[in-house]
């Protein structure tokens, strides 16, 4: 990143110099418009590099926090379908449940949130009797939307990772393509 900031310094520094000095393009329209786009290429590079400047770290911290509110909501949640499995004697929906409870802080955040709409879905035609009334209208619904919000934080990230990775390999692009103008063309 220092390199990336010496280079758009330096950039930025002939065309402060460019303009300071208006004599040096007078009456060549040719030059003065390869001054133009070394200007917008210059532009380019300081609007990509304000977009990529944030650390990484910032959007995987939403990640991790999202992730462990998740953990624990499905950590609840399997316990349930244990409890609802095990008083309807049903062995399929209790290993299923079990093995959730298991996989808790081992899987990836998209496996653990399959994981907890599969959940949602299984244990949506129950109703557990220690839970009260209020499971399948308010406590259920919400745990599936947690699980959905997740998914789409999760799909967030991965949009602004591509979007970086694609702005990182176009700056790379852009300073290689100004390196060689100003070498050529200037």
């Amino acid at each position: 990143m220092k390199r990336i900031l010496a280079k758009q310094t330096h950039y930025t520094s002939l065309i402060n110099t460019i303009k300071r000095h208006p004599e040096f393009a007078e009456g060549k329209p040719q030059l003065l418009q390869l001054v133009s786009d070394f200007e917008s290429r210059g532009k380019r590079i300081t609007e990509i590099l304000s977009d990529i400047w944030r650390p990484v770290s910032i959007f995987y911290a939403v990640k991790r926090q999202s992730e462990i509110e998740m953990n624990e909501a499905m950590y609840r949640f399997t316990n349930l379908g244990k409890l609802t499995a095990f008083n309807k004697h049903d062995e399929t929906l209790y290993s299923i449940m079990k093995t959730y409870q298991e996989q808790l802080y081992k899987v990836s955040a998209y496996q653990l949130y399959l994981n907890a709409l599969h959940t949602a879905e299984l244990l949506q035609p129950f109703e557990p009797s220690f839970t009260g009334p209020v499971f399948k209208s308010r406590q259920l619904p919400e745990f599936r939307k947690q699980a959905e919000e997740f998914g789409v934080k999760l799909t967030e990230l991965a949009e602004l990772l591509r979007r970086r990775k694609s702005l990182n390999k176009e700056l790379a692009q852009l300073i290689a393509g100004t390196n060689v103008f100003l070498r050529d063309q200037l």
